[in-house]
């Protein structure tokens, strides 16, 4: 069966055109990071025939390369300009993304001004969202819905938070106060501006031991003896955390790279290492006094993605 996400790790080599293998299928977004050195991180979509380059670690206006495209396994980089992710010598990290039903839908929508209510594919009700900026040469957003986000006074579809800034969650109406269900998602005029183009992707949420989403929360004790938490199998792919009540960062996680190796998505850090989880066989437990994995009385909300 299709995967809605898979992960490729290559070392650049300065050579173009460069093709990068091993995804066994066509994805839609290409989510990359130079793990040696402080690169802003890469996230190209494929819209219709185009191609459209963000950046989640800061809000320039998204740009459309002319040296990337995707194959039936992998992408190609080619010698123009847009992506660069192919210096000699430098280790490289690609998320890949794309639709697959319950696990994980990717909407690309015109803005149409005021609240609107936009149908979706995923085949269930999403539990937690990432809209990926305005990408027609404006300042980007990078907006984040979950179901388990805690803000005082209300959290949840009543709140949002923000990808590329350590902020905390805040009340508001992005996406109208209402949950999204298994067939429309709701967002207001901030996620609907006239004249911008969306890329949307809403995560699914599977229990049991064979499941490929999983949206939960832990909430921070501060201590090494962290929360334990129970998804019904460990995590074997991208764990993406978003602390929600607290000014911390949002670490990227991932099995391929060893959990102990972390990433940032709102900073364009190069990879650094700490040990801040324990695969339990169900799951994973916090192992860390790590502030970004467990900070006190903090709500960590996660997306965990698998092959």
């Amino acid at each position: 069966a299709a995967a809605a996400f898979t992960e490729l790790l290559y070392t650049g080599d300065g050579s173009y055109p460069r093709t990068i293998t091993g995804a066994g299928d066509t994805y839609q977004i290409a989510w990359i990071k130079n793990r040696d050195q402080p690169d802003n991180h890469q996230f190209v979509v494929l819209d219709g025939s185009t191609y459209r380059l963000g950046q989640p670690d800061n809000t320039s206006a998204w740009s459309a390369p002319s040296n990337f495209a995707f194959n039936a396994d992998g992408f190609t980089l080619s010698s123009g300009s847009g992506v660069m992710a192919n210096e000699s010598g430098e280790r490289y990290v690609v998320w890949l993304f794309k639709s697959v039903a319950g696990v994980l839908d990717i909407l690309m929508y015109d803005g149409t001004s005021g609240n609107r209510t936009l149908a979706h594919s995923l085949g269930a009700a999403p539990a937690a969202v990432l809209v990926a900026g305005q990408v027609t040469g404006v300042s980007a957003i990078w907006t984040l819905g979950h179901k388990d986000a805690v803000v005082a006074s209300g959290g949840g579809w009543l709140s949002h938070g923000a990808l590329d800034a350590n902020s905390q969650w805040i009340n508001s109406d992005r996406w109208q106060d209402t949950a999204p269900d298994a067939s429309n998602i709701y967002v207001d005029n901030n996620l609907n501006s006239l004249g911008q183009r969306y890329v949307m992707l809403l995560f699914g949420h599977q229990t049991g031991s064979e499941g490929k989403v999983y949206c939960g929360a832990w909430t921070g004790n501060g201590s090494s003896s962290g929360p334990t938490i129970n998804m019904g199998r460990d995590p074997n792919g991208l764990l993406m955390v978003w602390p929600t009540n607290a000014i911390r960062n949002r670490r990227l996680i991932d099995a391929d790279r060893g959990f102990a190796n972390y990433l940032e998505a709102d900073v364009a850090n190069a990879e650094a290492s700490n040990t801040t989880i324990s695969l339990t066989g169900t799951g994973f437990q916090i192992v860390s006094t790590d502030v970004d994995m467990n900070n006190n009385s903090t709500t960590f909300c996660f997306v965990a993605l698998d092959p």
